[in-house]
């Protein structure tokens, strides 16, 4: 019986079988490799695509008030007295300041005098002019009466003469020395004709003292309208406060004798329940930041009494030489490193009020971390080795 064929010979190099009682070096090495592969994948895929962080930016800036009221003076002057000191609570329309009212004071004092003299001037004026006025008009009705008794004694000399009875013809030609006997009678009419236009020109003379009397009145009331003025300059300079809050400028009681100008800032009120903090970051970081993103912030001259970083978001990033521009990552061309933006932060108005801010004070340095969004860690790393490496190049 022939030998059975032996099988065909492969090519490739025998590998150890795994259940090989005895394996060799690569069987030791593959499957702690294989097992390490698959860890590191699985940490990848969970970190790359299931974990996001947020992307912290650190910045340093002021604790604000976010509402703020000013109180500016109404006109030149030295403040005669400061009602309200730093950190008294004040109601809107109290007053907070008042200025001398020394200049203003005298001014209406002397109106004041002027008018009074004027109006008893007129009221003695007035009596005395009735009384005149009165006489006048006696004297006009006396006048006129002697006037027709004149009259009445030349007609009756003029029937007694056969000279008829026209008196006025007869005045109108009458010529002295032609009728002896009517010579009287002529001159008393014309004497009492006289007295008569004389009382009628001074009842013209006192109506136009009347006149006066009305220019007078005119004149009055202009002092009147001028005392009015005084008096509303008067009641501008106690300045009264524009709203409710908190009064945040210190050192006001060193207001008081100082002299200012119209528009100058006196103090300001603030609303104690809403505070903000401003913060300055770069361009580049800014173009990471849009309004509504979270804040973490830290106010290190309050860390014995507040333990956990503040809340709030952000409000607004704009240039800080002014300008709304904002900036996103969508623009093209290179940051400039000297460019800075403010950054405006509202804190969360419920933790303030659980936290009370009794302690605030203005313009007190925090320390934030701003939140500007949500990326993989595999970013997130990315992104501080980009930093590490931009403050290695500054420092050089």
């Amino acid at each position: 019986m022939p030998a059975p064929a032996a099988p065909p010979r492969s090519v490739y190099p025998k590998l150890p079988e795994l259940d090989d009682p005895q394996p060799g070096w690569l069987r030791k090495l593959l499957k702690p490799l294989l097992i390490a592969v698959g860890v590191v994948a699985v940490l990848v895929l969970l970190l790359s695509v299931r974990v996001e962080v947020g992307l912290p930016i650190p910045a340093s800036g002021t604790l604000e008030p976010l509402r703020a009221w000013p109180v500016r003076s109404p006109a030149d002057g030295m403040v005669r007295q400061v009602f309200l000191m730093t950190g008294d609570p004040v109601q809107v329309g109290s007053p907070a300041v008042q200025l001398d009212s020394a200049p203003l004071t005298a001014t209406l004092n002397a109106l004041q005098d002027s008018l009074r003299a004027r109006v008893a001037g007129m009221q003695r004026t007035s009596s005395t002019r009735a009384v005149g006025q009165q006489q006048q008009r006696d004297a006009v009705a006396r006048a006129h009466g002697r006037l027709i008794q004149a009259r009445a004694a030349l007609l009756q000399k003029m029937y007694s003469l056969g000279k008829g009875g026209n008196v006025d013809s007869l005045l109108s030609s009458f010529q002295p020395g032609v009728y002896p006997g009517l010579d009287t009678a002529y001159a008393g009419v014309q004497s009492t004709l006289a007295d008569s236009v004389l009382a009628a020109n001074q009842g013209s003379i006192a109506a136009a003292d009347t006149s006066e009397l009305e220019q007078e009145r005119i004149k009055i009331a202009d002092l009147g309208t001028q005392i009015q003025a005084v008096q509303r300059q008067l009641a501008l300079l106690t300045v009264p406060a524009p709203a409710s809050g908190i009064v945040v400028t210190p050192q006001t009681e060193q207001l008081l004798g100082a002299r200012v100008e119209t528009g100058e800032l006196l103090m300001e009120i603030t609303d104690p329940d809403m505070w903000s903090v401003t913060l300055t970051v770069s361009e580049r970081e800014a173009r990471e930041i849009e309004p509504g993103d979270s804040v973490r912030v830290t106010v290190p001259a309050l860390d014995s009494v507040i333990r956990d970083p503040l809340r709030g978001s952000v409000l607004s990033v704009t240039p800080t030489g002014g300008g709304s521009r904002r900036v996103n990552a969508s623009q093209q061309g290179e940051d400039d490193p000297t460019r800075v933006y403010r950054v405006v932060a509202v804190l969360d108005i419920h933790q303030l009020a659980a936290l009370g801010t009794s302690r605030f004070g203005r313009e007190y340095r925090v320390r934030a971390r701003i939140v500007s969004g949500r990326a993989p860690i595999f970013q997130v790393a990315m992104t501080y080795l980009r930093k590490a490496l931009e403050k290695v190049h500054l420092k050089r």
